[in-house]
């Protein structure tokens, strides 16, 4: 069996986090379903997931949602049906020129983003701690999508 070696370097202004940044680069790399990053306010979570993001965005789709900009469900649920679009958005109802509306239900928005997803695609979810605020079914759906979308779509959430 053939091994893929991850080469992480030291990104600006990240200090001695070359562990943390393999770790995070090999998981994105390896599509694992869904990953924590946890840790106190201020030490480099978002940045260092930024830049192992930019080391594997060449091969798997990415979308970013901050969840301080969110204030609904659905609000999330636009976030990254839009991002994954290829269409502009053609107004606040709609994520693509066809004008499908905007999911109510996780349910929906589970089986739109399943038909939107052609390639690897990974959902990075920052201030996670805010879903539950939300909509506490939403965090657990968000929380499995990987198997709700068949291995399609893995989730990193950041708190």
């Amino acid at each position: 069996s053939s091994e893929t070696v991850t080469t992480v370097t030291q990104a600006p202004g990240i200090c001695h986090r070359d562990r943390e940044l393999g770790e995070v680069t090999k998981l994105l790399t390896c599509q694992a379903p869904f990953v924590f990053v946890t840790g106190p306010p201020n030490t480099g979570k978002s940045y260092c997931v930024d830049h192992a993001v930019k080391s594997v965005q060449d091969s798997l789709n990415i979308v970013f949602v901050d969840m301080r900009d969110v204030l609904k469900v659905q609000g999330f649920f636009h976030s990254v049906l839009s991002q994954l679009s290829r269409d502009t958005m053609t107004s606040h109802d709609s994520v693509t020129s066809r004008d499908t509306p905007i999911p109510d239900h996780t349910s929906d928005f589970v089986r739109i983003l399943s038909s939107k997803v052609s390639e690897p695609s990974v959902i990075v979810v920052k201030h996670a701690q805010l879903l539950n605020e939300l909509n506490s079914p939403l965090f657990a759906s968000v929380a499995v999508l990987h198997q709700l979308t068949y291995g399609k779509v893995s989730v990193v959430m950041i708190f």
